[in-house]
């Protein structure tokens, strides 16, 4: 009879790590969609005199509280299980890719970790309103422009910037739209595969990749490449891939300044064979950005107006 028990839970942990391995497999960038996919083939990229054998080393494991800023989004949808990134803004404000929005009804946002599996995480939750769920108005999927969006967390408190894994990552300022990035050594964190073909990570991974000029990634990517976007090259291998969608590109500006200047966009299928990737430029966006979050921060308030109506319709009732 022990026998039969022993065997029992060996099966069921086998079963369950097996449907933990299946899951984990699973998850995929929303930027493998048919329609993303299209639209990148319809740049009808020139990968003349790239470096196929190359391969993504996989970036480096980051540390607790290193990027307390990069959360990480879980979507599914009839299409499958998917994968993202996203930067904190605000206390209350997660900037991401208008694709990582785009399509879907419902995301968990997990902040304050570097495991999207088993965690832990300071801050876990599933934001479902169809206002606080934000891409560009201007996105266009089937050219992969304006990828831009907002996610608002309504549960969120100030207190949760308190936590020593969690902060904010400054948005850059107007005046820092006038700066010549080129060249510029910028920090891409995210949970993206470490490799073709591969599974997006479960841990949180960072690289660090120069800024190139649009006129370089153009020889690419063509007219797509516009002034809104800013791109990275990825010689030696390191890259983005699939799972880094949303996620943070970040560079210091001076001494005591980092901003985040980028939100990865799209690249090659092949993410380890040295094409440029392309980001939504912050800077480009920052008014949209600011005019969204201007009307819509005051959660204490909407929450207090929302306590007083019912305070009234009950006081009503009671006449």
């Amino acid at each position: 009879m022990k026998q039969l028990i022993f065997f029992a839970i060996l099966s069921y942990f086998v079963v369950t790590q097996h449907a933990f391995e299946l899951e984990l497999q699973d998850f995929k960038d929303p930027i493998e969609l048919p329609i993303y996919q299209e639209a990148i083939r319809n740049m009808k990229p020139n990968f003349t005199n790239i470096e196929r054998e190359r391969r993504i080393v996989g970036g480096e494991i980051s540390q607790f509280g290193q990027f307390p800023y990069t959360v990480a989004l879980h979507m599914r949808s009839r299409q499958g299980m998917f994968v993202c990134g996203g930067a904190l803004i605000k206390y209350n404000w997660v900037l991401t890719a208008a694709h990582c929005i785009e399509g879907f009804n419902s995301i968990q946002v997990i902040v304050g970790t570097i495991n999207r599996i088993s965690g832990p995480s300071v801050f876990n939750i599933t934001v479902s309103h169809s206002r606080d769920l934000i891409p560009h108005p201007q996105f266009n999927p089937t050219t992969i422009s304006n990828d831009i969006g907002l996610i608002r967390l309504r549960t969120a408190t100030p207190s949760l910037l308190d936590h020593t894994f969690v902060d904010v990552i400054s948005l850059p300022t107007i005046i820092d739209s006038q700066i010549d990035l080129t060249g510029r050594m910028s920090t891409v964190s995210g949970f993206g595969a470490t490799g073709f073909r591969m599974p997006p990570s479960e841990v949180l991974r960072f690289i660090k990749v120069p800024v190139i000029s649009n006129q370089e990634c153009s020889q690419v990517f063509g007219n797509a490449i516009l002034s809104s976007n800013l791109c990275v090259s990825t010689i030696g291998g390191r890259s983005p891939c699939p799972g880094d969608s949303g996620g943070p590109l970040t560079t210091q500006i001076d001494l005591n300044r980092t901003v985040i200047i980028g939100v990865v966009s799209f690249g090659a299928e092949d993410c380890g064979i040295e094409v440029p990737v392309a980001f939504a430029r912050v800077t480009s966006f920052l008014p949209w950005i600011e005019s969204v979050i201007g009307s819509g921060n005051n959660i204490l308030f909407e929450k207090f107006v929302g306590i007083l109506i019912v305070i009234i319709l009950f006081v009503r009732n009671l006449i």
